[in-house]
């Protein structure tokens, strides 16, 4: 397998399960989501899987980055080691819901305890790849919100299907999908453009002053044919689609509603996958154009 692809299914899957646990670790007292065993079955059965498979995925030399330092392999370390942890609590907490139909008492403590962690995950998660300064792309303050954001929309996504699925919707669950959908295009507008930036920079050092081709300006700087169109791809996949589906949605009949909460989730993941593809693929080194690090070692 591509070690990019190992990365980028690790990375989705770490980040789709902490999603879901933060939002049902805050919402599950509220009415906003049904205290069933349907509901939390389907809601912690692919957690727990996607957990092992971010596991399985960044073991050994899979999730070890070329030009890696020790400060990497450490948030390696510490991401897996919080995945793992979170194990345990996720299993009390759904064995709450889905056995008893309760988050109460202990249950709702774990739910908690899971909340914390897969906030912690996400961000350890990030840190690994921002430990890294010879990646422009990546050594940027925009890396964390980045892993954070996109880990929020896929919970918000497929909480907002199972809550159509095995309930009547809820509008704050579909507004929270809004916000987390405005949340992402903050943050990978300012990440895209910090990319750009960097490189533009580093341009401007190896070619100097006079010797830009361009007409437009010493510092400009133009991603690539190919950069270009995975983020278009990326753009409508994650942001676009999800958010027109969301939006027709709401109010309409059980059975529309249902399909746009599926649509949205559907192309929102596949979205998510194109960003993270890109964000390993697409990431130089400083001073060096088109060069993946995401090598086998």
């Amino acid at each position: 397998m591509h070690p990019a692809m190992s990365a980028t299914i690790a990375t989705t899957c770490a980040g789709l399960a902490s999603g879901v646990l933060i939002l049902l670790g805050l919402i599950a007292p509220s009415e906003a989501v049904p205290k069933t065993a349907l509901f939390g079955f389907f809601a912690f059965v692919p957690v727990i899987g996607c957990v092992v498979a971010a596991l399985v995925y960044s073991a050994g030399k899979q999730g070890v980055i070329h030009e890696g330092t020790a400060e990497h392999l450490h948030w390696l370390a510490r991401t897996r080691f919080l995945l793992a942890l979170n194990l345990l609590p996720t299993i009390l907490f759904s064995f709450g819901w889905i056995m008893f139909n309760s988050v109460d008492g202990l249950w709702r403590g774990s739910g908690l305890i899971c909340t914390i962690l897969a906030l912690l995950t996400l961000f350890s998660h990030a840190r690994v790849y921002v430990a890294i300064p010879t990646v422009a792309a990546w050594h940027n303050r925009w890396v964390v919100p980045n892993f954070i954001a996109i880990g929020l929309l896929a919970g918000a996504l497929w909480v907002n299907v199972l809550v159509h699925i095995f309930a009547t919707g809820n509008p704050q669950i579909a507004l929270l999908v809004v916000v987390a959908l405005f949340f992402v295009f903050y943050v990978k507008r300012g990440h895209w453009r910090e990319i750009d930036r960097s490189r533009a920079k580093n341009r401007l050092l190896t070619t100097g002053f006079d010797e830009v081709e361009d007409n437009t300006g010493s510092t400009f700087y133009s991603p690539p044919e190919r950069t270009r169109r995975m983020r278009r791809y990326a753009f409508i996949l994650l942001l676009a689609l999800p958010l027109l589906l969301d939006l027709v949605g709401m109010g309409k009949s059980t059975a529309l509603a249902n399909l746009c909460a599926i649509g949205a989730a559907l192309t929102g993941m596949a979205g998510i996958v194109v960003e993270r593809w890109l964000f390993f693929t697409d990431a130089p080194t400083n001073g060096e154009e088109n060069h993946s690090v995401i090598k086998q070692v």
